[in-house]
């Protein structure tokens, strides 16, 4: 049959389309035939900007004509299901390392459940500008090669990064095998990879936290991090089980500090003291007391009507309640008055109260260099867990929202013995059996 010349590319290439009209396709006998396969091309990391269905093409050299490519097939990009998830801030200062909380909710997918090998979890920084990855001593990330993909994935990466890890879930978070992190332009990834049969769970809250710079402009409508939660790392590394999208819970301070407003002293603003040890201070498994020496910067005093924030770490361990007791201890010779405390949370759950916070009274004294009132939380419930001497955090606000100033703690260091479970595997059969250990079946 005859063929029509669609196109003359140039003085020795022509575009002929070969095929035949609708209705008019010959009878083909294949059952003997077989077909011969003479080229195989795979392109790795193929990525696209919006889901939706894309033409693939071939030609014969790659240096080829483009007005001599056909048709191949049809790439089909689909969008990932979407799980819930939020970023929730503890300070509301701009420009200061601070910790936060991401949290997301697993979908019904049985892929969590039915995965053969490794998976892996992704945290993409999508708005750098705004949200900045910061490392657990709080210097902000910088490249390393020797830790950039799943390959070198370590646990001393974890530590380097991750604050805490919590879930709702019966099983608590799994333990990561390693971690890495890597950066897509100016996008900052951070992958948490899980032993075989060790990963997530469908259906399912956790809470990640990890210090961040928030910065000036950052406000609830705009997505700072995305969660990629990944398939297997063997047989489907490129699949993903669903990805969250997640805003912050609130803004940053638009009114921020200048002239003499109330700022902590940057050296000793608040020194936790109090107990026998000169190092620790011990969360004893009855209600406790915090008491801590507050010192203001210079001529930045502070005084009635400022609001003090002190946040209890781990986030993830504490609950204190509905309310909280306090007592402001007056310098001597100053007047400190009668404060009333009230509890919150950084993520917003009301049994997880991890934040004090105390309106300063009128009257009051105010607290510069020299005159230093010292507050106290009494009658807090301790954590169910134990957890190894760590810094608390605290925020001073000259009133609601504006020109706060976040400092850690000073002084001694806060701790809860840790509790312990164990169990006695006898050599005896029945009472641990005849082959106890997994290398003795």
């Amino acid at each position: 049959r005859e063929h029509v010349v669609q196109s003359v590319v140039n003085e020795t290439s022509l575009v002929i389309p070969v095929g035949f009209p609708d209705g008019e396709y010959p009878a083909m006998t294949v059952d003997s035939a077989t077909w011969r396969r003479s080229d195989l091309q795979t392109y790795k990391d193929v990525r696209v900007a919006t889901a939706g269905r894309y033409l693939v093409c071939w030609r014969a050299q790659s240096a080829a004509i483009s007005a001599t490519a056909s048709e191949a097939g049809v790439l089909l990009v689909t969008d990932a299901p979407a799980m819930p998830a939020r970023l929730h801030l503890s300070t509301i200062e701009p420009e200061r390392v601070a910790p936060v909380v991401i949290s997301f909710t697993t979908g019904a997918n049985r892929r969590y459940d039915e995965a053969l090998e490794a998976m892996q979890l992704k945290i993409a920084f999508v708005a750098p500008s705004l949200v900045e990855p910061a490392l657990r001593n709080g210097s902000t990330l910088s490249a390393d090669a020797d830790h950039d993909s799943l390959g070198e994935a370590d646990q001393s990466t974890c530590g380097k990064m991750l604050l805490e890890l919590h879930s709702d879930g019966s099983l608590g978070f799994p333990m990561p095998d390693g971690c890495y992190y890597n950066q897509d332009g100016d996008v900052w990834e951070f992958y948490i990879v899980f032993g075989k049969k060790n990963g997530l769970m469908q259906s399912t809250r956790y809470e990640i936290v990890v210090n961040v710079k928030a910065s000036v402009g950052l406000g609830t409508s705009t997505e700072v991090i995305q969660i990629w939660s990944m398939d297997d790392t063997v047989n489907k590394r490129r699949d993903i089980l669903e990805i969250g999208t997640a805003s912050v819970n609130k803004a940053v301070a638009t009114s921020l500090r200048v002239a003499s407003d109330p700022a902590f002293d940057a050296a000793d603003g608040v020194t936790v003291n109090g107990g026998d040890d000169p190092d620790l201070l011990e969360i004893s498994d009855v209600a406790s007391s915090i008491r801590f020496e507050l010192k203001s910067n210079g001529s930045h005093s502070i005084g009635q009507g400022n609001i003090f924030r002190f946040f209890l770490r781990p986030f993830m361990q504490w609950n204190v309640g509905g309310a909280c007791a306090a007592t402001c201890h007056a310098h001597e010779g100053s007047i400190c008055g009668t404060v009333y405390c009230t509890s919150s949370s950084v993520t917003g759950d009301l049994w997880k109260a991890n934040v004090l916070r105390v309106t300063l009274p009128e009257g009051m004294d105010p607290i510069t260099d020299a005159v230093r009132h010292n507050l106290e939380f009494t009658s807090l419930p301790p954590p169910r867990g134990g957890f190894f001497p760590l810094r608390m955090a605290a925020e001073i606000q000259a009133s609601e929202g504006k020109k706060p100033h976040y400092v850690e703690t000073v002084g001694k260091l806060l701790f809860v013995q840790p509790s312990c479970e164990a169990s006695l595997v006898a050599p005896s059969t029945g009472d641990g059996g005849s082959a106890p250990f997994s290398g003795d079946a």
